[in-house]
């Protein structure tokens, strides 16, 4: 599926405008894949259920916006501002997020499987749930985090911050060998 040419002009015509479009047309599939939206000031917006695969989100200000269940597969969010953002049931597997800031973001049940989530900062952030098998976790700030529930196998990580972070029943094995 190809980028709606139109669907980029609303987005263009500000938060307000977007909103109101995405209110009125909940059931209209938007498909943004490898769009180039670099930088750009995205906070507030309604984009849950979007396609993003493989897009250009370096540096992009998401706060606050509503991400549930967007296909974030691939893409790129080095440097991303996802603080108080909705990403509950996401798709996040292989997306770099690099240095981004999810302070106090939903994402339960999100998928982050092979994400790089180096110098992320997930303070106050709900991972219940998530999926971060195989995901690189290097110098990741963890503080205050609920990571209940998450699946962790095969995760590579270090120097991270977990001060008053919430790690109960973890699952390590892989989720092909659960019963």
């Amino acid at each position: 599926m190809a980028t709606n040419k139109k669907h980029l002009q609303l987005l263009n015509q500000g938060v307000k405008s977007w909103n109101e479009w995405r209110k009125q047309n909940p059931e209209i599939k938007v498909d943004f894949s490898m769009e180039n939206f670099f930088g750009a000031n995205l906070k507030g917006f309604d984009l849950r259920g979007l396609n993003l695969y493989k897009s250009n989100l370096i540096g992009a200000n998401l706060c606050g916006a509503n991400l549930h269940k967007v296909n974030l597969i691939d893409a790129d969010l080095l440097g991303a501002d996802l603080s108080k953002t909705d990403l509950r049931g996401t798709m996040l597997d292989l997306a770099n997020l690099r240095g981004a800031k999810l302070l106090e973001a939903d994402l339960r049940r999100a998928t982050l499987t092979g994400a790089d989530l180096t110098g992320a900062n997930f303070t106050g952030a709900n991972l219940t749930g998530a999926d971060l098998i195989e995901a690189k976790i290097i110098h990741t700030n963890f503080e205050r985090a609920n990571l209940a529930g998450c699946m962790v196998y095969g995760i590579s990580a270090w120097d991270l911050n977990l001060k008053g972070a919430t790690q109960s029943d973890l699952i390590i094995t892989h989720k092909g060998i659960l019963p």
